[in-house]
């Protein structure tokens, strides 16, 4: 319940903000509504991004953010649009389905709900944004370079993950201070909350999408939930990844409101303003792909005559963007470097190989096959797109189909066979009516139809030794998506849903690019952005199709993902994924990959020491000192009680190795604490209890 609320409250601040500001850019209560998450998100990413670099506290912004948002109310309701009562509703009710969704999984689940070292950054950065300010991480580098005094720069834990994220994307973690000025002691507890907050702005940017896109209600809120919950939205590369989930949903946003201006059929100014908005905050939400999506704003920019003729032949477009670029070093000066820095880690495959395997390729081979596979591509990336059983395997996941390997690739071949059938006799039954008005032509269409599957189903089971299901169901299915994309495209009665379609080829463009350029790493990154997009486009694209058939697969499809959704859900409240062993490899992102069966190691309950925790001056948490992969699950396992004493102020220092000191100083691990180095009165070990790891508390000093 108190993510619940903590969230709501969120949406309620982010949609007053966004209203107020979408005053200057709309001229109907209508896209003021929908598009009002969104805009407040995006002003809080800027302003406390840029308002922070130039050593301004969070404190101070919070109490601005509050006056804010009190005008803001005031503003709404002396001006509360009554004529529009659908939006609203539509966009309330997609998001507490959303919220009630994220929010009633077991905390256990929620600790390490996609990579926890990144969570661990996350957090760790916000608390000191709450803190500090930007001279005592500039401070504490001086004092570094000037001594060399690894120790005296450690002396806070979170100081080298706060500067980690200072230098990467800092955006996120400073609207999540901002928005949660009314419980900033519980910023441990509400990363859970967060992380569901920026599923519910990605639902506000498809709604938006689908809704402008589409027209009807029911169908565009019904669509965009049905994304939402499915594999890219849900459980993409790092769930928790706060700045590639905040960009995914400014990006998708910014595509709704593109749609936005081509149903109005020209290009205001203030449209080109609210565009650069929306193109700012993702730029310094996500460095590593806030470019990439603002290219791609410019190739469907050039490929519409539109948009051509109303933003690149107007007479300030130089020096608007001069001005946003000069912003964009105003709000994250380190975004140059960062960007180096990421794109250098490729060729690895980051996330891990065997998590890379995870259903995206080779979806019906075995894990080992996987991995191998992923193996290959980093020697030799264009196998990817140059093997057709690959590319297909691709397609298939990309597209938001990677749960069709429960399925079995026997069942995948006959039902994508089924599917190009009713095609087939969809077609037929529009373009040669006639025949379809004579019963016994219909009839025997039925019959050799049905004739033809039972024939080539004897063939295969006669076969069945020698035939290679996974290749052809592969190839079948992946053929059948993109010709169906491409299909829906140029059949579509709205000629500007066409520009999704070239959307989505410019990021696979992008991924096969940075395969080229041999940066499977940076390529990685791009993936799920070309997946949120490429199942997106492909739901709106069949929904708006003239043929029945296709608009009823969509539906299908959108059952589908949620079904999916639910199942998910189902799973993390019967034990974690790890209970589910057929389950865990092809239904989520990177989960649990550096610790097998966490839960049952570790006790995450560590309540029954709080009392004597309070008491403590500083504690010494005397944990292991081992960084093997095998052995890092303390690491995850102090995190819950070292976001305790930091929300208490209670001083404490760590015995476990600092694992992102190396990036950050071009070194070894700094090597942890010893108890003798450590003036601590009180002392946190572990013990087995009950078959399972768990602390002990030890006072070492009464007082």
């Amino acid at each position: 319940m108190f993510d619940i609320l903590q969230i709501s409250w969120w949406l309620i601040e982010a949609t007053l903000l966004g209203f107020l500001c979408n005053r200057k850019f709309f001229d109907n209560n209508t896209d003021r509504i929908l598009f009002a998450p969104i805009t407040g998100f995006a002003c809080v990413l800027i302003i406390g991004s840029m308002l922070w670099m130039q050593a301004i506290s969070t404190h101070f912004m919070s109490f601005m953010f509050v006056a804010v948002l009190v005008f803001a109310a005031i503003c709404l309701t002396r001006n509360w649009p009554r004529q529009t009562i659908d939006a609203p509703l539509w966009l309330a009710g997609g998001a507490i389905v959303v919220i009630l969704h994220g929010s009633l999984i077991p905390f256990s689940e929620k600790l390490f709900q996609g990579f926890p070292l990144d969570r661990f950054f996350y957090l760790g950065a916000s608390i000191l944004f709450e803190k500090e300010t930007m001279s005592y991480f500039e401070d504490a580098l001086k004092r570094l370079a000037f001594n060399g005094d690894k120790r005296a720069y450690f002396l806070h834990p979170l100081l080298p993950l706060a500067v980690s994220e200072i230098k990467a994307r800092p955006a996120a973690e400073i609207a999540f201070v901002l928005f949660s000025w009314a419980t900033p002691r519980d910023l441990y507890r509400l990363a859970n909350a967060w992380e569901v907050f920026i599923r519910v702005l990605q639902f506000s940017g498809l709604f938006a999408l689908f809704w402008k896109g589409l027209g009807p209600r029911f169908l565009s809120g019904f669509l965009a939930l049905a994304t939402v919950f499915g594999y890219w939205f849900q459980y993409t590369k790092d769930f928790n990844a706060w700045g590639s989930s905040t960009c995914l949903a400014l990006a998708i946003a910014l595509t709704a409101f593109v749609i936005v201006i081509l149903n109005k059929g020209k290009v205001d100014s203030k449209d080109r303003y609210f565009a650069y908005l929306l193109a700012l905050a993702a730029i310094i939400s996500y460095p590593e792909f806030g470019p990439p999506v603002c290219l791609g704003l410019f190739v469907l920019i050039c490929a519409n005559g539109i948009l051509r003729n109303g933003i690149l032949l107007s007479k300030w477009l130089w020096l608007e963007l001069v001005g946003l670029a000069i912003t964009v070093f105003a709000v994250h000066p380190f975004i140059i470097a960062f960007m180096q820095r990421q794109f250098g880690l490729a060729p690895a495959m980051i996330g891990g190989e065997a998590a890379m395997a995870r259903g995206i390729y080779r979806l019906f081979a075995t894990v080992e096959e996987r991995q191998e596979f992923i193996r290959q591509i980093v020697v030799q990336p264009l196998h990817l797109i140059t093997d057709p059983v690959a590319f297909s395997d691709m397609v298939i996941g990309t597209f938001l189909f990677p749960y069709v390997s429960y399925f079995g690739s026997p069942a995948t071949f006959f039902g994508a066979l089924f599917i190009v059938g009713l095609l087939i006799w969809s077609s037929v039954a529009r373009t040669r009516s006639y025949l379809m008005t004579r019963p016994y032509l219909k009839l025997w269409g039925a019959l050799g139809l049905v004739g033809i599957y039972v024939l080539l189903f004897i063939v295969i089971r006669n076969h069945s030794l020698t035939f290679d299901f996974e290749q052809l169901s592969s190839v079948i299915a992946g053929v059948l998506i993109m010709g169906l994309l491409a299909w829906s495209a140029v059949k579509t009665t709205r000629p500007n849903l066409r520009i999704l379609l070239v959307l989505v080829a410019f990021y696979a463009f992008f991924f096969v690019f940075l395969l080229v350029l041999n940066k499977v790493g940076g390529s990685y990154r791009s993936f799920p952005f070309w997946g949120g997009f490429a199942s997106a486009s492909f739901l709106i694209l069949l929904a708006a199709s003239e043929s029945k058939m296709l608009r009823g697969l969509a539906v299908t499809v959108a059952c589908a993902h949620l079904i999916f959704g639910g199942s998910i859900f189902y799973v993390t409240n019967k034990g974690g994924m790890e209970t589910y062993p057929s389950f865990y490899p092809n239904a989520t992102g990177v989960r649990h990959f550096e610790i097998d069966t966490v839960r049952d190691k570790y006790n995450f309950d560590y309540s029954d020491i709080i009392p004597q925790l309070k008491l403590c001056h500083e504690v010494f948490l005397d944990l292991p000192r081992n960084v093997s992969k095998e052995l890092r699950a303390p690491r995850f396992h102090a995190v819950n009680l070292m976001f305790f004493l930091e929300n208490n102020d209670i001083r404490y220092s760590l015995a476990m190795p600092y694992r992102n000191a190396s990036p950050l100083m071009a070194g070894e691990f700094h090597p942890g604490f010893r108890k003798e180095e450590v003036n601590a009165d009180c002392v946190v070990e572990e013990e087995v209890r009950n078959g399972r790891i768990s602390y002990k508390f030890v006072q070492t000093k009464w007082y």
